[in-house]
């Protein structure tokens, strides 16, 4: 089955690249620059054009079934959270769900599966375990994360199947939120989660 991965120059994205064409999967990558992202991914990819709101650059990719998996999201911890980069934060999200939402109402085939990435964020800030079934918190976060997850449940009109996959704060020795996550510890103030995030407060909340 054919891979398609919006997102894909993303530090999670090249990674899946990587791993999938392992696996000698057949690997569709979106991306708004995909020439920059030829030169970053195995010579087997195929690297196309991604634009909000507008899926006709890819959509042929559709007419056999595919799984697709959609990373796109301005970055958590990218930016001071004002007023525009919270927009930002939102607009992103939801235009790449409507975009998939578009491509796949117009696709030739309903046998796709679509894997949609969320955030722990929908839990907001609370300090008792939680599951799948827990009700969401009320905080920025986890708002933009119930809205994200609602907006995707359109496509299961166009879809075999749709999975929402919760990450928490993604950590690699090549990027992710790792590099941010040193800067207490430079300051000789590092320790567990906790105690960094009493340091600084929202610290965590905003990666």
């Amino acid at each position: 089955m054919k891979i398609i991965i919006t997102g894909a120059s993303g530090f999670i994205g090249r990674y899946l690249v990587r791993f999938f064409a392992e696996k000698n999967f057949t690997i569709t990558a979106l991306s708004r620059n995909p020439q920059k992202l030829q030169s970053l991914v195995p010579a087997s990819t195929l690297c196309l054009p991604w634009q909000n709101l507008d899926p006709s650059p890819w959509l042929r990719q559709l007419n056999e079934p595919a799984v697709i998996i959609n990373l796109i999201g301005e970055n958590i911890a990218g930016h001071l959270w004002t007023r525009r980069y919270k927009q930002s934060l939102r607009q992103s999200r939801l235009d790449s769900v409507k975009t998939i939402v578009q491509a796949l109402e117009q696709s030739r085939s309903k046998e796709h599966v679509l894997i949609q990435a969320s955030a722990v964020g929908y839990y907001g800030n609370k300090l008792q375990e939680v599951d799948e079934s827990s009700p969401p918190g009320n905080d920025f976060l986890a708002r933009l994360v119930v809205d994200w997850e609602q907006a995707s449940q359109q496509a299961e009109n166009w879809t075999a199947r749709r999975i929402i996959t919760r990450f928490g704060v993604v950590l690699g020795a090549q990027g992710g939120a790792l590099p941010k996550m040193l800067l207490p510890f430079k300051l000789f103030l590092g320790g567990p989660l906790a105690a960094v995030n009493k340091v600084f407060p929202g610290f965590i909340s905003q990666m």
